[in-house]
């Protein structure tokens, strides 16, 4: 490993400044490294509200290393608490599951725009460069890395890490590829309807419907947030989605809430690929990668947001052994990505019969 000194050089180059780069360049800053953050969104231009994301109690070590539980537990517009998760699957009695057992004793449901800013603004009281409104287009190897940015700029680092979401975009200029899992198309939104507080609803929609019913090939899950009631319906069909039979299927969700039927269907709603998915291997010679674009998981698991703080202190202790020329703690994070991809991998098989089949 080549550590180019100069001005304007920097130990670690992050791409990508939502939770998992913004969380992983604050750790390596608090480490004493020389960090730029690279975000090709400008974070303090409101964005539409967006539906609000589970934090599970495994992210709480993280939180706290990066000292946001308080703000967290003292801000009700940018995070409600989560107390629970209730499941309901066809043909078994409602499971509950109480968070306070777990390790963490507790989960939030934030406003994911609110919660990035928050994040941001960490990084810069930490110390790290953050460059908003800046997307990377080109990465070459010449010592050290160059980081071709779309305004015309080269940035210098030693060690990269890609944290450009499913994408993937820095990994893949490496030649990194992509192990996807089962296809799965989401239709989410918000309203302001309310259900119980501190509760994520999860259920699934019976396999033995008849084809054509709007409860048939799905599940989805609903959860008091910040702004309102988020709410996702998935399945594998995704011209079925976006031909509009998920607002029927909006209907049967909001009857399982006690809910009026137009409270969802009048929703503003948007399709999005939610399909699992991980590098093959999650680091590479001066580079690895850390949140989605490491490892996107199926949202049964509500571990895309909390897998991104919980891995990023494990990300940034794997870079800072780049910068001192051991690769061994990188390989053993790559490691532990896959194990815990394919941990929530190996919960499919359990409901994606109900889920997927059609009689």
């Amino acid at each position: 490993m080549v550590r180019p000194a100069g001005r304007g050089v920097y130990d670690v180059a992050v791409a990508g400044g939502g939770p998992a780069g913004a969380a992983t360049a604050a750790i390596l800053a608090g480490m004493g490294c020389r960090v730029v953050l690279l975000d090709a969104r400008d974070a303090r231009v409101p964005h539409r509200p967006a539906p609000g994301e589970v934090l599970t109690p495994n992210a709480v070590p993280a939180l706290a290393a990066l000292d946001l539980l308080e703000r967290l537990e003292g801000d009700p517009d940018l995070a409600r608490p989560l107390h629970a998760i209730v499941r309901r699957w066809p043909g078994r009695p409602v499971e509950t599951e109480p968070l306070i057992g777990a390790p963490g004793g507790r989960g939030f449901v934030v406003d994911r725009p609110r919660f990035d800013v928050m994040l941001l603004a960490r990084c810069e009281a930490a110390g790290v460069t953050v460059r908003r409104a800046t997307r990377v287009m080109r990465l070459t190897r010449a010592d050290g890395w160059r980081l071709g940015t779309d305004a015309g700029e080269t940035v210098r680092a030693a060690v990269v890490v890609d944290a450009t979401g499913r994408a993937a975009r820095v990994a893949r200029q490496v030649s990194a590829r992509r192990v996807a899992g089962h296809r799965l198309i989401a239709l989410c939104g918000t309203c302001d309807a309310a259900i119980r507080a501190g509760t994520l609803v999860v259920a699934a929609f019976d396999r033995a419907t008849p084809p054509g019913d709007p409860a048939a090939g799905g599940w989805w899950y609903a959860v008091a947030a910040p702004s309102g009631l988020s709410f996702a319906l998935l399945g594998s069909d995704t011209g079925d989605l976006r031909r509009g039979a998920g607002r029927d299927r909006l209907a049967v969700m909001a009857d399982a809430l006690g809910l009026p039927a137009e409270t969802l269907c009048d929703a503003r709603l948007r399709v999005a690929d939610a399909t699992p998915s991980r590098l093959k291997l999650a680091c590479g010679p001066g580079w690895l990668a850390v949140g989605d674009a490491a490892a996107s998981f199926d949202p049964i698991a509500s571990q895309g947001l909390a897998n991104a703080l919980a891995s990023a202190p494990e990300a940034a202790k794997a870079a800072l052994s780049m910068l001192e020329c051991d690769a061994t703690p990188a390989l053993a994070y790559a490691d532990a990505v896959a194990a815990t991809w394919q941990r929530t991998a190996d919960i499919a098989p359990h409901y994606q019969p109900r889920v997927f089949e059609r009689s």
